[in-house]
């Protein structure tokens, strides 16, 4: 495995572990959204952790 993919998923490896750790608030500040309380944050966390994880297999099947 080269050092590039090597480096792409520890990104995206930390990328997904800093999602986990953020509060609504900052969830929404790191984004730049503005987005209404009414919205399911939830299911939008959920969606970008499953992109993740999806370019994180992606990565490691090309390696």
């Amino acid at each position: 495995m080269n050092w590039k993919v090597q480096y792409l998923m520890g990104e995206c490896d930390t990328l997904g572990k800093e999602m986990t750790q953020l509060t609504e608030d900052k969830f929404l500040s790191v984004l730049g959204l503005s987005i209404h309380k009414q919205v399911n944050l939830s299911s939008q966390v959920i969606m970008i952790q499953t992109i993740i994880t999806s370019m994180t297999k992606q990565i490691r099947m090309k390696s």
